[in-house]
């Protein structure tokens, strides 16, 4: 198996496919087929992009950074009823219902 084939067989696996996207190993899928974008996620972890192996320029995010999403390490638990915690990072929550 050529390695353009098991690159593209690894995102129709991992990125294409969980998205249903359309996309053939015959013909190589472009970067922003496979929902690769050329700008920055302002939740984006620092290192938390996914490169596109066709053209680095594309990139998705893999990892979301929790402070950018507005969790803090702050306790919560005296003024808030319904505590969510970061799914990257447990140790960051936010308050999703405040107590009354």
């Amino acid at each position: 198996m050529s390695k353009i084939s098991f690159l593209c067989l690894l995102f129709l696996t991992f990125v294409a496919l969980p998205a249903q996207a359309q996309v053939s190993c015959e013909t190589l899928p472009s970067c922003a087929a496979l929902g690769f974008s050329t700008t920055d996620d302002a939740n984006c972890a620092e290192n938390g992009y996914l490169y596109c192996p066709f053209d680095e320029n594309y990139k998705k995010c893999v990892q979301a950074s929790c402070q950018a999403m507005g969790f803090t390490t702050d306790d919560k638990t005296s003024w808030c009823e319904t505590i969510v915690a970061c799914p990257t990072d447990s140790s960051y929550t936010l308050c999703a219902a405040g107590k009354d």
